[in-house]
């Protein structure tokens, strides 16, 4: 009888080790997933990164010209959404645009928490 006991306990013990696992991977996957790699306008986007600090979110993305010709680019419109739809717009600087095949880590600062966006949108300003 001590048995049945025993392995039931340990039997539940790993249920709830597995739930609770599996909680904190779909919730750590789903709020980082939209920070992907893309391309837009034969932009490639990658290492998206976003962080929070003393009132401002950071935003850094490596932005890579595509193509073989230069890339006049003046900025990238950086639009992230949250749960409820609310789209904060942040602005990232490309100076002098992009020579061919030429890459450049991209900044933008807002003075909100935006760390728990789940959608982005790059929009390219030439």
């Amino acid at each position: 009888m001590k048995k049945k006991y025993i392995f039931g306990g340990i039997g539940a013990l790993v249920l709830i080790t597995l739930v609770v696992a599996l909680g904190f991977s779909l919730a750590s996957k789903d709020s980082i997933d939209y920070l992907r790699n893309q391309e837009v306008d034969n932009l490639s986007f990658e290492n998206a990164k976003l962080s929070y600090k003393n009132g401002v979110s950071t935003f850094t993305v490596e932005v890579y010209n595509e193509t073989d010709k230069d890339y006049d680019v003046k900025s990238i419109d950086i639009k992230l959404k949250d749960k409820k739809g609310k789209i904060t717009t942040l602005v990232g600087e490309v100076e002098d645009g992009l020579k061919s095949s030429e890459g450049r880590v991209v900044t933008a600062e807002v003075k909100a928490n935006v760390t728990k966006s789940v959608d982005l949108e790059y929009v390219v300003n030439k």
